[in-house]
């Protein structure tokens, strides 16, 4: 199956789980930021350019504080994989 956020346009829940952030911080941004829908999109089902979204990217924390590839979140990401793999009968590294 396609991952969504790999298209070209995307909604307002495929654009807030590529900031990683929840739905609420992301119209909070696509106000602060002037992120304009595409044109062809309606205002009820608004939908986005995937590079607009991207562009804000950088310019905005996830909601964890983490930055995406910094240690703190690489060290995050390890201690999940090995809750997820304990909690599955794998054993631990």
């Amino acid at each position: 199956m396609n991952d969504p956020t790999n298209a070209a346009t995307l909604n307002a829940k495929q654009s807030a789980k590529l900031l990683g952030v929840g739905r609420t911080r992301w119209w909070q941004l696509r106000k602060q930021f002037g992120l304009q829908r595409v044109a062809w999109s309606s205002e009820g089902r608004p939908r986005y350019r995937r590079e607009d979204v991207l562009a804000i990217r950088e310019k905005v924390p996830r909601e964890d504080g983490l930055i995406e590839g910094s240690p703190e979140w690489l060290a995050e990401i390890t201690r999940l994989a090995q809750e997820a793999a304990e909690a599955a009968g794998e054993p631990g590294r």
